[in-house]
């Protein structure tokens, strides 16, 4: 059984943590963010990563959830950050303009989808001509955690030991 997403007693059940520097580094890798002025973090729950790209210098972020009660958390989470605001929609009806981000995040969000091709459909949308989309959905470290009740990834990695070498071989691209 999973989190109810729209229970109020959740609100505040992403926003207890902040974005891991190496998760920051990465980005900057992959993405010239002294280029982007608009991004969107669709399935931002909290505002984790909102916050992470606003704190990378990303000027406007606009976080989407499809939880109205994790947005009041998002919202109180980020609140001392001026250009972030949020939006309540989901991953293939944001509500928001197209062509209007020049990076789209879509970070431990489409495990939790159905219509993939509409997800993306949806993205492409939003994207400016030349934007950045970013689909993450675990890191190797997320799913290597030992397994426990909350932590379902971690039973099964420690049931199927062979795939750990998959997951150890996954790279971030150099340079």
């Amino acid at each position: 059984m999973g989190i109810d997403f729209h229970n109020k007693e959740n609100k505040y059940a992403y926003t207890s943590r902040s974005a891991d520097h190496s998760w920051e580094e990465a980005i900057k890798k992959l993405v010239p963010i002294d280029t982007i002025t608009d991004a969107v973090d669709i399935g931002c729950g909290g505002g984790i990563y909102s916050k992470a790209l606003a704190d990378l210098g990303v000027p406007f972020v606009t976080g989407v959830d499809f939880s109205e009660a994790i947005l009041e958390g998002a919202g109180e989470n980020c609140k001392d950050y001026a250009n972030i605001s949020f939006k309540q929609g989901n991953a293939v009806e944001t509500g928001l303009e197209s062509k209007s981000f020049d990076l789209l995040l879509e970070r431990a969000l489409i495990h939790h989808l159905q219509d993939l091709d509409a997800c993306f459909k949806e993205a492409y949308r939003l994207l400016k001509p030349a934007g950045y989309y970013i689909v993450q959905d675990r890191t190797p470290e997320d799913c290597l955690l030992k397994g426990d009740n909350s932590h379902i990834r971690g039973c099964f990695f420690e049931l199927y030991p062979k795939l750990i070498e998959d997951i150890q071989a996954i790279q971030l691209p150099k340079g």
